[in-house]
């Protein structure tokens, strides 16, 4: 009519698009979305954090930031601020006993100018409290009077992935030498192949068990290692880390060697005395024998193989001559250690 043209636009597409972008606004997890002018006044605000707040997103739609809230808003104010200036800021407060991550950026026009910032803020209030957990149990792994290791066998090789501070001092080998690879670094020439097959059986079997290893440090020096291990396991039961107890047990092994040393120069010395003292005494019984026979003097020689017969007792019931064999040929006792 009149020559006029009407001219359509389908814009059902771009409607789509809004309401999709507005669903993820309004449902932002653990966090908000914001959108604040040149004047630091909200043009928008969404996000699942607002859901149960005095003030809904809607609510502080055209407030200034610092009217909005509690706590420290400086912080967020002043990171607005940034970002209309031009600068990615993000920063830690605390609003109402909440911990918050709070990002601002700047947002540019087509000419390059800063119009506005948007702010993303997530709280993170469960994930500090893990953090300060995880924190506690590391000092705690690291205070241990033992070295602790665990390995990723889902990585290949089962590489180390944590050291404790203790497994530093008792190897030598700092924390970047030993994070990322299998701690067979420690074995050398002299590491018993028998007790590391009994390890690698025990990971095989998803079992713990114990081990004595003869280690070696990073300056070479020996030293004795009392290995445990056991498997850390997921809610379904899956092996996920092993964790690695390792204690030096070198002063208990030098004892031990030493009291065996000690023992082999008893059984030596056991048995110098017992042949010294066996041999006079058989001698001297068999001279009061003969002496007897060819006098006839019984009176006073039956007593005399009295004082052999009674050292013999002796020597027997003594448990150093014992090991070295009683006197009189008498078999020798086994000495228990």
């Amino acid at each position: 009519a009149g020559g006029r043209v009407d001219q359509y636009v389908d814009i059902t597409a771009e409607k789509r698009v809004d309401a999709g972008c507005e669903t993820i606004l309004e449902n932002f997890p653990n966090g908000t979305v914001t959108i604040v002018d040149e004047t630091l006044r909200y043009q928008l605000a969404r996000g699942e954090m607002f859901d149960g707040e005095a003030e809904s997103g809607e609510d502080i739609e055209g407030k200034t930031v610092e009217q909005v809230g509690s706590g420290d808003r400086e912080t967020v104010v002043e990171s607005y601020r940034a970002a209309l200036d031009g600068r990615a800021v993000t920063t830690e407060t605390t609003v109402q006993g909440r911990d918050l991550r709070h990002r601002a950026l700047p947002v540019y026009d087509t000419d390059g100018t800063v119009r506005a910032a948007v702010g993303m803020t997530r709280d993170i209030t469960e994930r500090k409290e893990r953090t300060r957990e995880l924190s506690q149990k590391r000092r705690a792994l690291d205070e241990a009077p033992v070295g602790i290791t665990i390995t990723d066998p889902t990585q290949e090789d089962n590489p180390m992935v944590y050291v404790s501070d203790r497994f530093v001092e008792m190897t030598g080998y700092g924390r970047e030498e030993s994070i990322g690879v299998n701690c067979r670094f420690l074995q050398g020439p002299d590491t018993e192949e028998e007790s590391v097959q009994a390890l690698r059986e025990a990971i095989d079997a998803d079992e713990p068990t114990t081990v004595e290893l003869l280690n070696y440090r990073k300056d070479g020096t020996e030293f004795w290692n009392r290995v445990s291990i056991a498997p850390i396991r997921d809610a379904d039961g899956t092996v996920t880390h092993w964790v690695g107890f390792q204690e030096d047990i070198t002063a208990f092994k030098d004892r031990e060697t030493a009291l065996e040393r000690q023992n082999d120069r008893l059984d030596s010395f056991a048995s110098i005395v017992s042949h010294d003292l066996r041999n006079p005494l058989n001698v001297a019984q068999g001279r009061v024998e003969l002496a007897r026979d060819a006098s006839g003097d019984a009176a006073n020689l039956d007593a005399a193989p009295g004082a052999p017969d009674r050292m013999e007792s002796i020597g027997g019931r003594h448990p150093a001559l014992r090991r070295g064999g009683a006197p009189g040929g008498a078999p020798a006792r086994p000495h228990p250690r």
